[in-house]
């Protein structure tokens, strides 16, 4: 049988029951917020952030289909620009390497996505050659190229550093006056540049910059955040 008047608690024994109370709270409390934190925070990128965001320098060129593309094209998707030559024998083609890695990586998220590769080297990058270089890599890929005057424009506009070891050659397709120097043929210059990805954003901002070595794995996990916001 229950007691109908059970026995008062000592004041000592209230105290620590409201002492144990305060504590669970403060603890809940204290949790909650870390997982409010945890799920609010702002994400980590690999790549370079690019802050305050900026729009993207415009650009029209002609691709490996000779179809003009413009970069507001693309607005609403992620954009991946290059900026190398098909004669590339090193810098070029790993970031293509990547590129194929990420995008087999990406799935179907990869519809969202252009990679872009504007060659420096218009005298040699025809779009047929543009277009069996990338198909090495992936069909998908864009190939743009343009006059030599609106590719330096491009290239400055994003801040990329080129010169070639002949720039006569480069630049007029003659072979160099200087019989001091080998012969070089207008097909043997080789061209020196930055090895930069730009990342554009949805709303045609530039969000990221890629070195060199950044790895698939890194690539693919920043665009896939890119892609949610």
């Amino acid at each position: 049988m229950i007691a109908e008047n059970a026995a008062p608690q000592p004041p000592s024994l209230r105290r620590a029951t409201v002492i144990v109370l305060v504590a669970i709270i403060a603890a809940l409390t204290v949790t909650l917020l870390v997982a409010g934190v945890m799920l609010f925070r702002a994400p980590t990128f690999r790549g370079k952030v690019i802050e305050p965001r900026t729009l993207a320098p415009a650009f029209a060129f002609t691709n490996q289909d000779r179809q003009t593309v413009r970069l507001e094209e693309y607005r609403g998707k992620i954009v991946l620009i290059y900026f190398g030559f098909t004669h590339c024998p090193d810098a070029c083609p790993k970031t293509l390497g990547t590129w194929k890695s990420v995008y087999n990586t990406l799935g179907a998220e990869a519809d969202q996505v252009r990679f872009v590769f504007i060659s420096i080297d218009p005298k040699r990058d025809t779009p047929d050659r543009m277009k069996e270089f990338l198909n090495t890599f992936n069909p998908d890929f864009v190939g743009l190229g343009g006059t030599m005057e609106a590719i330096d424009d491009a290239a400055l506009s994003y801040l990329v550093f080129k010169y070639a070891d002949d720039e006569k050659a480069y630049t007029s397709g003659h072979q160099h006056s200087d019989s001091t120097l080998p012969e070089l043929t207008p097909n043997t210059y080789m061209i020196y540049h930055s090895a930069l990805t730009y990342v554009v954003d949805r709303a045609g901002k530039i969000a990221l910059v890629f070195p060199l070595d950044t790895t698939a794995q890194d690539v693919t996990a920043d665009l896939r955040i890119l892609l949610k916001q």
